[in-house]
């Protein structure tokens, strides 16, 4: 394996067959397989069913149309029948009446060969309060035979010393199990265009010897001039833990950031996010 490409995206709901068109069958080659990593993903396309919180997500059936369609494109782009896909979401509510389903969390993986050793969910609890809004899941998935393990990740918006206690969570998970590897990626909602928000992940940097963060060093979030963020945010990176950032080169897909192409439809359709690229040199892995 060359290398491994996780694209991670919010993409504010229902766009699983433009992720995949767009982004995930033209990058996938035979020795580079492709994770692709969905936040808001909405329900799976396949997918009919009311849904609240599930902790075992919900698969896409082999013997779906939308499934079969798939491994056609996959084997296309491999010029190969034998080919690895894999797809399932985790439906996600805020109340007891199915609730917010565009945040929940999705994933495509699209291989020659398997990737995947194991992949759980794991909740975290921050809360503070009984009118603070209930923690996301995050999905780890171990590929490799865990000699990588991703933490796909949709931290709680617009409160980044909560989002660090959610991180400190997710670090506390990966130590207990001994991972020596580990990507944590997703959209973070720490803004690191903002110099006291950077000062956070830096005092959480120092406390984890081998913890490090990856960025593009653009903004990659709209915002609105009125709202929380401004016009401008880099709110979706990474952090590394065990992983030397030099072998991981990261990198925004389709046009780079500006107003004038944001909404447009070339790159990030109509999501207000970015979709981020991150390729780790398979020796490393």
């Amino acid at each position: 394996m060359s290398s491994l490409k996780v694209i991670a995206w919010n993409s504010q709901g229902n766009r699983w067959d433009e992720f995949w068109g767009r982004y995930l069958v033209k990058l996938v080659s035979d020795d580079s397989p492709v994770m692709g990593l969905l936040l808001e993903s909405g329900k799976g396309s396949w997918d009919t069913n009311t849904h609240g919180l599930n902790a075992d997500g919900i698969n896409a059936p082999e013997n779906s149309s939308w499934f079969q369609q798939k491994q056609t494109d996959l084997q296309k782009a491999l010029k190969n029948d034998a080919v690895s896909l894999f797809a399932k979401y985790w439906p996600w509510a805020d109340d007891e009446d199915g609730g917010n389903i565009r945040c929940s969390l999705g994933c495509i993986y699209a291989c020659r060969r398997t990737i995947l050793t194991s992949i759980r969910m794991l909740y975290i609890d921050t809360q503070t309060s009984a009118t603070e809004v209930s923690d996301r899941p995050v999905i780890v998935h171990s590929v490799m035979r865990e000699s990588l393990v991703i933490y796909q990740v949709h931290l709680v918006s617009r409160n980044p010393g909560r989002a660090i206690r959610q991180l400190k969570l997710i670090l506390k998970d990966a130590v207990s199990y001994g991972y020596s590897k580990v990507l944590i990626v997703g959209d973070i909602n720490i803004n690191l265009e903002n110099t006291a928000q950077v000062a956070t992940v830096d005092a959480l940097v120092s406390e984890y010897r081998g913890l490090n963060y990856i960025h593009s060093d653009f903004p990659t979030h709209e915002g609105a001039a009125t709202g929380y963020w401004p016009k401008q945010s880099e709110l979706d990176w990474a952090f590394v833990y065990g992983l030397d950032p030099q072998n991981i080169r990261v990198s925004q897909i389709g046009p780079k950031f500006s107003n004038s192409q944001w909404g447009s439809g070339l790159g990030c359709s109509f999501s207000d996010h970015a979709v981020m690229m991150y390729e780790i040199d398979g020796r490393c892995i």
